[in-house]
């Protein structure tokens, strides 16, 4: 079942044009890398599919239906939870608290939201340090925490910005295995990552975007030998942001 679709979608910015004409699909239960170079378009597609940008034309449909229109809170109750390139914690609220937040989205009531919160804590192995302010975590548990507060809202499809993004090999190993474990759980991941081995290793399918267009799209090993993604992005091109 097609859980996401994007139908010849653009976005710009002034005279620049960030996304073009951009297609794809994401079936339920895939993990989708998302990677190209410099001002790929990369994050402005997360933005649009998660409302806090409207594209110039095309169309979105989360599970046959279009979103288009709605804002962020209310694609997030549909179903679609994002975290970002930069972690963006209540850096002075403890770290069940910055989980409550995104419980009390879906929660009819703070007692669920409790249940909820303490249940994604434990998923991402934070449970522990529930009672630390959010500033106090390493890197790597507030990425975690950011991930823990998607999962309060009970996504369906998780679009993770950079999750891996200055993490050491070993929190990088972890972070995978937690991904893994969470797709176990049923969810559906669209990837961002410049870390390449790890996003090539988890991905069941890779769709690589070079000045806001699609160049190549399929399994990991087939795009990786693909000679305009290695011209465009393998061959040593700038990484950053995009």
């Amino acid at each position: 079942m097609t859980i996401l679709a994007l139908d010849e979608v653009s976005k710009s910015f002034g005279g620049l044009m960030a996304v073009q004409n951009l297609s794809m699909e994401v079936e339920g239960g895939e993990i989708v890398g998302l990677i190209g170079p410099n001002g790929a378009g990369k994050t402005t597609v997360f933005n649009l599919i998660s409302g806090f940008l409207r594209p110039d034309r095309g169309r979105i449909a989360f599970k046959g239906e279009g979103i288009l229109g709605l804002p962020p809170h209310e694609i997030c109750k549909r179903g679609i939870a994002r975290t970002f390139q930069i972690v963006r914690p209540f850096a002075n609220l403890p770290v069940l608290k910055n989980v409550l937040v995104g419980a009390l989205n879906r929660a009819s009531g703070t007692r669920e939201a409790h249940r909820i919160a303490a249940e994604s804590l434990e998923i991402v192995g934070l449970w522990q340090k529930r009672h630390l302010l959010a500033r106090e975590l390493t890197l790597s548990e507030q990425r975690k925490l950011e991930l823990a507060r998607c999962l309060a809202t009970k996504p369906e499809l998780l679009l993770l910005d950079e999750v891996m993004a200055g993490l050491n090999p070993q929190e990088v190993e972890e972070m995978l295995e937690l991904l893994r474990a969470l797709h176990t759980r049923g969810l559906t991941f669209i990837l961002i990552e410049h870390v390449m081995e790890a996003i090539m290793t988890i991905s069941h399918r890779v769709v690589v975007l070079h000045h806001g267009e699609k160049i190549a799209e399929g399994p990991p090993a087939r795009v990786a030998e693909d000679p305009k993604v290695i011209e465009a992005y393998l061959l040593g091109a700038p990484q950053e942001v995009g």
